[in-house]
């Protein structure tokens, strides 16, 4: 079957010259009006297994949940008016390419006042940021999910 049989052009690439492609994508985002994650909901015994599942998913730490302790305080109401915004990226379908991701970099920047958790296995720091990962080589053994809480 020829390549355009199934809805997309030939591409020809050059013998003998590196050739650069890139690809970037905008994933669909699911949000909330608020999360489970602030200390009013969190402590409630019913939210216990959701709890831990955005801790299993997200990589939520006791530090992400201080800071956003720290923005929404302990009631019941939302009254620091945060919302939630979870991305889901299909990422490790890269593992069955004929080889590594070369280069892989990653900037997770929520905006002032946004707190970002998401687990980056394989990932390192880029430069010490706190916000930028890359990996060499980087074969990806999960799919990304992050988690974006404050105000939009």
């Amino acid at each position: 079957m020829d390549r355009q049989d199934i809805g997309g052009p030939r591409q020809t690439f050059p013998a003998g010259r590196v050739i650069t492609v890139e690809h970037s994508y905008r994933p669909s985002v699911g949000g909330s009006s608020d999360t489970i994650l602030r200390k009013g909901l969190r402590q409630t015994k019913a939210m216990e297994p959701e709890i831990e599942r955005y801790r299993r998913e997200y990589c939520v730490t006791d530090g992400f949940l201080a800071e956003l302790d720290k923005l929404t305080g302990a009631g019941q109401e939302n009254k620091a008016g945060v919302q939630e915004r979870r991305i889901s990226y299909v990422l490790k379908t890269g593992a069955n390419w004929a080889g590594p991701i070369k280069e892989f970099r990653l900037s997770a920047d929520g905006g002032k006042g946004r707190l970002v958790s998401f687990c980056h296995t394989g990932l390192n720091p880029a430069s010490g940021s706190a916000s930028e990962f890359e990996a060499k080589d980087f074969v990806p053994t999960q799919n990304l999910k992050i988690l974006v809480i404050g105000k939009f």
